[in-house]
């Protein structure tokens, strides 16, 4: 999405830490792509996802990062979902995706016209890429 566009070189600056998955039966699951607010629909039993046109198999700590860093979550928030997605060192693997989910969305953003989010988030992909760091005060 970032294509022909200024910021076409940061994707492939972004500072990606995430450790690999662990060794386990199930390392890469599916992926929702979009994870907002937006495509959470609470029903009767519970919440569901909806719009499925992202999904692929990957790492489940970038959908975690995408929710984290498009729905803003708060620090308690934050460490609410990570901590019911039950899996040690979640934490760190979120941190390395959040440089590439916040692009990501930046460009497509840009791409649909929406230009405050999309600058809001591709600034959020500058800071968190080489040579500068998340906040060490996330709460984890």
């Amino acid at each position: 999405a970032l294509g022909g566009r200024p910021e076409a070189g940061l994707a492939a600056r972004a500072d990606v830490r995430a450790p690999a998955p662990p060794a386990a039966p199930r390392p890469f699951r599916l992926l929702h792509g979009d994870l907002v607010e937006a495509n959470v629909v609470w029903g009767p039993d519970g919440p569901a996802l909806v719009d499925w046109e992202f999904w692929r198999l990957g790492d489940p700590a970038e959908d975690l990062a995408y929710a984290c860093e498009l729905n803003r979550l708060p620090p308690p928030a934050e460490r609410a979902l990570l901590a019911g997605y039950g899996e040690p060192g979640m934490a760190g693997r979120v941190d390395g995706w959040r440089a590439v989910v916040a692009l990501d969305a930046g460009g497509w953003y840009r791409g649909q016209g929406m230009e405050r989010e999309a600058a809001r988030l591709l600034a959020r992909g500058r800071e968190l890429s080489p040579g500068r760091r998340p906040p060490t005060d996330r709460g984890r």
